[in-house]
Formats: C-alpha cells, sequence, structure tokens
C-alpha cells in the first residue's frame, strides 16, 4: 500500500516537473517517509493502546536517534521493516509490562556494554552501499555520542526510581540487537560473495 501511495505522489511531481528521469529517487524517498511515519504512528498508538504512551515516547527517542546513525540490519522490504520495528516494541511491551528495573551495577555494565558495542561495529551499512570512510567516523561519533547521552538520561531516571526509564534502556538495548545482528548479517553475506567469485 506504501509502495503505490509513494508512486502515485512521485508520478505526479514527475509529470508537474517534467522531469521522468527523477521519478525513482521520488518514489524512494517517499516510502522512506512513510514508512517511517507509519511505524512511529503504529508504536506510539500501541502505546496509547497499552497505556505506556510515555514509554513509547521515550523507546522511540532511544531506539530512533541512534539507530539513525548506528545502522544495522537491513530488511529486505519496507514492509519487512515496518513489522521488525512495531514488532520490537511489541515484544518489549511484553518484556517490561510486569519487569521493575532499578538501578544497580549490573545497569551500569550493561550499558558501558552497548555503549562498547557502538563504539566497534557502528555504522553498520548494506553491503550494496558502503559508506566512505569520513561519513563513517562522523556517523560513528554521532551514534556514540547520542548513546552515551541516553545510557546517562536512563542511569539518571532509574537512580531516581523513575520507571519510564527502562523504555529508554530498552530503546538502546533494541538499536544494539539490530546492530549486531546486521553486523553478523553483511559477515556471512560477504563470505558468501567471496565464496561465489572463488567458485
Amino acid at each position: 500500500m506504501i509502495e503505490r501511495i509513494a508512486n502515485s505522489i512521485s508520478e505526479k511531481i514527475v509529470m508537474y516537473n517534467h522531469n521522468s528521469g527523477d521519478k525513482e529517487i521520488y518514489n524512494y524517498g517517499l516510502q522512506i517517509i512513510f514508512n517511517t511515519l507509519f511505524s512511529i504512528s503504529a508504536v506510539l498508538l500501541s502505546g496509547a493502546f497499552f497505556h505506556e504512551f510515555t514509554g513509547a515516547v521515550l523507546f522511540l527517542i532511544s531506539y530512533c536517534s541512534v539507530r539513525l546513525f548506528a545502522g544495522g540490519l537491513h530488511a529486505g522490504t519496507n514492509n519487512r521493516c515496518m513489522m521488525i520495528f512495531i514488532s520490537g516494541y511489541i515484544i518489549t511491551y511484553l518484556i517490561l509490562r510486569n519487569l521493575t528495573v532499578h538501578f544497580n551495577p549490573s545497569i551500569v555494565c550493561f550499558l558501558i556494554l552497548l555503549n562498547c558495542m557502538i563504539l566497534f561495529w557502528a555504522p553498520v551499512d548494506a553491503l550494496n552501499n558502503p559508506i566512505s570512510d569520513k561519513f563513517r567516523r562522523s556517523m560513528k561519533n554521532k551514534a556514540l555520542f547520542i548513546s552515551l547521552l541516553i545510557s546517562t538520561a536512563v542511569s539518571l531516571l532509574l537512580y531516581y526510581e523513575f520507571e519510564a526509564g527502562k523504555w529508554a534502556f530498552a530503546g538502546l538495548c533494541w538499536v544494539c540487537l539490530i546492530l549486531v545482528t546486521g553486523k553478523i548479517n553483511n559477515i556471512f553475506m560477504s563470505r558468501g560473495n567471496y565464496h561465489h567469485e572463488k567458485v
């Protein structure tokens, strides 16, 4: 459905601009915008339905702000990407709904581990569309800076016993899970391509 809407709008833009060569660019950009808006709206609506709207907002801020620069697993289609994102939130809700998280040494160690993952592995890009080394360094620095800010916010929220801090913590955990999954996926894909080239 999103593909059809994006295609229809891109056709109208092309007709208005009289430049059919840019249709694919418009179409791709619109699909990304609609995919993002739909995914965020679905998470917010789910949060409101579960009576955890504040938690959904904190999850989104934590996840999206780091994911923007850290990259990670790239799904094959927009629909699959949306389903992974929305499912991630619902799984988070099911885990956290009866779980109380307190500030303790294990939380601090876990936050350090998550930031180390971002430091050493981010950003994870698509193999068929690699980014330059300069841009990679910039994205890594931004992802790590935002991750450290969120880790500080999580620590303060949990230290002062604001239960909502667990949602920001969960968002950071999901980013790192997507990051690690994307890294592993790229390793297997590159090995498969190398083996294919040798044969």
